[in-house]
């Protein structure tokens, strides 16, 4: 038997790298279920296997919902609280604790604005040397009353992008990149978000219960971005009057579910009974949901947890509360991409992301013969395995040149900083409305 440890010395023997070094950082004004907090927790369980170490930087007074809390236990995540001040970002001294000058450091961060934030931490902890990869998996906030925020962020950006330490996830966050904060589309490589693809199911045959039709979905209950399950319980109200045994299952929290509630209680009572709520689910309770499902409507990396077990998915677009879909994943490689209006500028081909509605496309799911359902998803399968390999991802981010080590002018950071103060103070004032609601 190995002792242990024995894995992570053979691991690293192979692969020619010291994990022990690595840290992953990211930054939360709230930990709670979520897109973001799945990608990150499925990175961290990789980095952690192979003897790497990840700190979460939470804003100091936000909360961590018990869900998030407990998965960040279980991978070994230190939690480490942060304040924003006018004079800079202040965190806990246990934080230059972990960090050493030879630290290899991944900065995963939610939004562009957050690579800013952990590269000033860094810098007020006079780590110069500390080798730093930055990447990010989410636009962040890119409306009008943030343009202030784009303006102040380009600069650091660009230096991040001529390094050579910055990679975005997808081509619509290349694509923003390059049209809202003016960055080289050349020199912003693409790393797909990553999964384990090992031991994935083939191409399945449903196991239809009989007289059950399952249609489910998965996210954070925020709207506009995630408002496509507005569209999925309108679809399905048409669909239902049809299909009797039809069910719609709809996991996850947020403050949009109030208004998904109250549109299903002015659904008929009969239509209503069959269109189940769940609320939040942790990650590592989703298997029971993927496995009764016979079509999965979402976007995001949830999507590629029901594509590894065979369940036909349709990609939902971002940014709407109606039925716009870019199709079957696997026909079309894509995460949910903005539909139009104030985003639409900032995607190359906007019309590729409202090709189809989710009543269509569910139709032909319920028509379709097994041997075209076990098709689909084998080429599914094959997409997932091809691009979505998390050994794949992390490997090429850890390889990056990391050879940033600056941040911005001082004008820039007082700047900066008084935009976080008050970014903060409206986080904090929300979360204090949704707790009294």
């Amino acid at each position: 038997m190995l002792r242990a440890g024995a894995g992570i010395e053979v691991y690293q023997r192979k692969r020619g790298v010291r994990m022990g070094r690595k840290i992953m950082l990211c930054c939360f004004d709230r930990v709670e279920m979520g897109g973001g907090t799945t990608y990150f927790y499925r990175m961290v369980r990789w980095l952690s296997e192979r003897g790497g170490r990840t700190i979460a930087l939470v804003s100091e007074g936000s909360s961590v919902s018990e869900n998030a809390g407990r998965m960040f236990r279980e991978a070994g995540v230190e939690i480490v609280r942060f304040r924003y001040t006018v004079l800079g970002i202040r965190a806990e001294q246990r934080l230059k604790d972990y960090l050493t000058e030879d630290a290899e450091i991944l900065n995963l961060q939610l939004s562009f604005e957050n690579l800013y934030l952990s590269a000033d931490l860094l810098r007020s902890l006079g780590l110069r040397s500390v080798r730093s990869v930055f990447y990010a998996l989410f636009w962040g906030d890119v409306s009008p009353r943030l343009s202030l925020n784009v303006r102040l962020t380009r600069g650091f950006l660009r230096k991040l992008s001529l390094s050579g330490s910055f990679a975005v996830m997808d081509e619509i966050m290349r694509d923003i990149a390059a049209n809202t904060y003016g960055l080289s589309r050349e020199r912003i490589p693409i790393i797909e978000l990553g999964l384990r693809t090992e031991g994935v199911e083939e191409g399945r045959e449903r196991k239809r219960r009989e007289g059950c039709f399952v249609i489910s979905s998965l996210c954070r209950m925020d709207f506009p971005f995630k408002g496509y399950v507005l569209g999925l319980l309108s679809d399905f109200s048409e669909l239902a009057r049809v299909y009797p045994d039809m069910k719609l299952k709809i996991a996850g929290d947020g403050p949009g579910l109030p208004r998904l509630r109250e549109e299903r209680e002015k659904l008929s009572q009969d239509i209503r009974e069959r269109v189940e709520l769940l609320g939040e689910l942790p990650y590592e309770e989703l298997t029971p949901l993927i496995r009764e499902s016979d079509v999965y409507v979402g976007m995001g990396t949830s999507m590629l947890d029901f594509v590894r077990e065979g369940v036909l998915c349709i990609n939902a677009s971002a940014y709407q509360t109606e039925n716009y879909s870019a199709g079957f994943f696997g026909e079309v490689n894509c995460l949910g991409g903005p539909v139009e209006g104030r985003f639409s500028e900032k995607v190359s081909e906007p019309e590729r992301y409202r090709a189809f509605r989710f009543q269509e496309l569910i139709r032909r799911v319920y028509q379709m013969p097994e041997a075209e359902y076990r098709e689909k998803s084998q080429k599914a399968l094959e997409l997932y395995r091809t691009v979505y390999s998390i050994d794949h991802a992390m490997e090429r981010l850890f390889a990056m040149p990391g050879a940033y080590r600056g941040s911005c002018g001082a004008l820039t950071r007082t700047a900066m900083h008084a935009l976080y103060l008050w970014h903060s103070f409206t986080i904090k004032r929300k979360e204090r409305e949704e707790c009294r609601s």
